[in-house]
């Protein structure tokens, strides 16, 4: 059964490895070992838990208890991270977790992404674009882009 949930300061360690392990698969191959530390260290669960304290909020779809996607929102509107586990990639979970984020801010023009080099795609398909070229901050790769929230 598939659950959509808030992710609990109890979950940070498990959704802590979780973001790890894709990052390990599909990112981290394509970052220095500076952009590697840089990221670890942001997804640490003593990092993440200040973050859901403060300034972000999380959710996560899981499966037989498993999570297989993780979304955090930063400052109101900004995608601060989005990974979807391997086997469950191309089935919609990236999408049902920005309509999320989309309601959470709902009270924002636009939300903002620093998109790594393998999600440019995914988040333009989602509706983003990009705001500039691919910009190396600390070793981190990333895409500045866009999506506005704006009711047409």
């Amino acid at each position: 059964m598939r659950e959509i949930r808030a992710i609990t300061i109890q979950e940070v360690e498990e959704v802590s490895s979780f973001v790890r392990r894709v990052f390990d698969q599909f990112i981290a191959p394509g970052y220095s070992a500076e952009g590697r530390a840089q990221f670890y260290a942001y997804i640490r669960p003593d990092a993440m838990t200040v973050r859901l304290q403060n300034q972000s909020v999380a959710f996560g779809i899981w499966e037989e208890e498993q999570i297989v996607a993780c979304i955090e929102i930063r400052d109101g509107n900004h995608i601060a991270l989005l990974f979807t586990d391997a086997l469950y990639q191309q089935r919609g979970l990236a999408r049902k977790l920005m309509e999320v984020a989309q309601q959470t801010c709902s009270t924002f023009a636009e939300l903002s992404v620093n998109a790594s080099p393998f999600a440019v795609g995914i988040y333009e398909k989602l509706g983003f674009i990009p705001q500039s070229e691919e910009r190396v901050v600390n070793g981190i790769r990333f895409t500045p882009m866009i999506k506005s929230l704006q009711k047409s």
